[in-house]
């Protein structure tokens, strides 16, 4: 969690009675340094949909690829994904199949 690993930084600085300011900024630069080399970023959209609303639909599969990248919750990825498809239809098939998939 960000919000301790920068608390962790502020109580390690006043405990050892060091310049707050100085070493705070280092501490919290290093923080930062870390999580954007470790912070992915999010595959790319799918761009070859065929709205026919396939078994193996690429919209799945991204979906898929989130959840594993990121680790997010599956309710979250699905409303996400659902919001980015205009056809009610697919909406409602892609809807179904995430649900079935991701809730294993």
């Amino acid at each position: 969690n960000i919000a301790e690993q920068i608390n962790e930084a502020v109580v390690s600085t006043q405990s050892t009675g060091a310049c707050l300011g100085r070493n705070l900024t280092v501490k919290l630069g290093r923080l930062v340094r870390s999580l954007s080399e470790k912070s992915p970023t999010l595959p790319p959209e799918p761009t070859t949909c065929c709205m026919s609303g396939c078994a193996n639909c690429v919209w799945i599969e991204y979906a898929e690829q989130i959840i594993s990248q990121f680790g997010n919750c599956p309710d979250s990825v699905m409303k996400d994904i659902l919001k980015k498809i205009d056809d009610p239809s697919l909406r409602a098939f892609l809807e179904m199949e995430l649900m079935f998939r991701l809730k294993k």
